[in-house]
């Protein structure tokens, strides 16, 4: 693969990542990978999940930074699109958990073999982050950060319905599906019945009797009953765990702010220092 430079507005040169393809031909996962831009390669390398459908869009640039700071710090990284999102196969009415978990343990499979790193991390915000919980059982990881996580499925959904509810007062266009339809809007995107669901069945805290493949688990997120009860669960299932406030106040549910971009600077940055001072 060939990595290009160009010039950021602070005329340093910046890493630009190369795009490629993951998975299986007829149902591909679009990716972007880089190599280390520091002259000093750590030989480790970061998968990053994104969240999902609106909160996907209104954090890319948080992410697309957080790429740059790793690369900037010696890390191999890899950024991809979810089934059904993006340029992933697939539209969104297709999509599910199962899929999207299973998008995760082929992101890190494949990082794993395009860097030759012994090492791989994952850091992965809000519903990334239960995704990316699911494939730790499955997968070997170094570092799992779990970054202002989506911690009770059903919650996450009755707020996106409440947002949607807002966004029709001023949004008088948006599709307005039957009771017993298959699909449902959610702030411009076709949720499938199915879909809910299974994010309606999602919990962070997980079941203690499964094994974690992760070494350490870094959770970002504001002090909460819920998330006391994820560290313990994540420590019975035999992860070093750590608790960390976010350093940043997302207005995730704030219908007014709908299309502004999220960057999550604060948190961003420690997450950076984090990941390098587990590996020290």
């Amino acid at each position: 693969m060939v990595v290009t430079e160009q010039r950021n507005g602070a005329g340093l040169p910046r890493a630009l990542m190369t795009p490629l393809y993951l998975g299986s031909g007829a149902e591909p996962l679009y990716g972007l990978y880089g190599p280390p831009r520091a002259q000093q390669d750590r030989e480790e390398a970061v998968v990053l999940c994104a969240p999902v459908a609106h909160e996907y869009i209104r954090t890319h640039w948080a992410m697309r930074m957080l790429a740059d700071q790793l690369l900037t710090a010696g890390y191999h990284v890899l950024r991809f699109d979810y089934s059904c999102q993006g340029d992933s196969w697939g539209s969104f009415e297709q999509a599910s958990v199962a899929r999207w978990a299973q998008d995760v343990e082929t992101a890190v499979t494949e990082l794993a073999d395009t860097s030759g790193a012994a090492k791989i991390s994952v850091v992965a915000l809000r519903l990334g982050a239960p995704l990316a919980l699911a494939a730790a059982g499955r997968v070997a990881l170094n570092h799992l950060v779990l970054w202002d996580p989506v911690l009770v499925g059903k919650r996450y959904v009755t707020e996106l319905r409440f947002m949607q509810k807002q966004l029709r007062h001023v949004w008088t266009h948006a599709p307005l599906f039957p009771a017993g339809a298959e699909f449902e809007d959610l702030l411009g995107y076709h949720y499938s019945k199915a879909l809910i669901r299974e994010i309606e069945g999602l919990e962070m805290e997980g079941s203690s009797a499964t094994g974690l493949r992760a070494r350490r688990v870094s959770v970002f997120a504001e002090p909460t009953d819920d998330v006391e009860r994820l560290r313990k669960s994540l420590q019975d299932r035999g992860a070093r765990v750590e608790v960390h406030a976010t350093r940043d106040r997302a207005d995730w549910n704030d219908v007014s702010r709908f299309g502004e971009p999220i960057l999550l600077g604060g948190t961003r940055r420690v997450i950076g220092d984090l990941l390098g001072e587990a590996a020290s």
